[in-house]
């Protein structure tokens, strides 16, 4: 079994229903030149993935900077 592991995230933007819209680093995760990839996840407090509720737990107390309105 594979842990997965979120090493960053940016752009985070809240939804209309009160989650957030934000891009996502993941640890094992890069393109064939090595740089880092981001790929679009909608975080929720209810998220059935252990790293989504910690995710936007994370991305609420502002460790990954600013959320922006919808």
């Amino acid at each position: 079994m594979t842990t997965t592991v979120i090493t960053d995230a940016k752009n985070g933007r809240y939804c209309e229903n009160g989650t957030i819209m934000v891009d996502v680093r993941f640890d094992d995760l890069t393109a064939a030149d090595g740089t880092p990839l981001y790929l679009p996840y909608i975080a929720t407090k209810n998220d059935p993935e252990p790293y989504g509720v910690l995710l936007y737990n994370d991305l609420v107390s502002g460790k990954y900077g600013q959320i922006v309105p919808f």
